[in-house]
C-alpha cells in the first residue's frame, strides 16, 4: 500500500478506529513507517488509544522514528500540523535526522 501512494511529503496515520495492537501489528507499522521516511515522507499519527501507543514507545517506534508531538489527538489538531511545519520548513528535517536514527526494535520485545 504504501508504494501505492502519490507523491506527498506528508501522511498522517489515523489510528482511531485501532482499539489495540499485537506484536506482528507493531512491525508492519514499523516497517511502513520505515517505508515511508526512506522516500523522504514525514509521519505523524492521530487519534492513538492508550494501548497502542504504550506498544509503539515500548518498541521505540515513538520517539525512535516518530516523535511524539506528531502524535495528535483529533483531526484538527493533525491537519493543521502539516501547514506549519512546510511553512517552518521542519519536515525536511525531521524525514533527514529520521533516516539517520538508529532502528526502532530491540528494546527488549522479540519479533518472533
Amino acid at each position: 500500500m504504501m508504494q501505492q501512494l502519490p507523491s506527498v511529503e506528508v501522511v498522517i496515520i489515523r489510528m482511531r478506529e485501532v482499539p489495540y495492537i499485537d506484536q506482528s501489528g507493531l512491525y508492519a507499522m514499523e516497517d511502513a513507517v520505515l517505508e515511508l521516511q526512506e522516500r523522504g515522507i514525514a509521519v505523524a499519527f492521530m487519534g492513538m488509544k492508550e494501548q497502542v501507543r504504550d506498544m509503539m514507545e515500548r518498541i521505540n517506534l515513538i520517539p525512535g522514528l516518530v516523535p511524539p508531538e506528531y502524535n495528535f489527538a483529533t483531526f484538527g489538531e493533525a491537519r493543521s500540523w502539516p501547514g506549519e511545519r512546510l511553512a517552518e520548513g521542519s519536515l525536511e528535517r525531521q524525514s533527514e535526522v529520521q533516516r539517520n536514527a538508529p532502528p526502532a526494535v530491540g528494546n527488549g520485545v522479540d519479533k518472533a
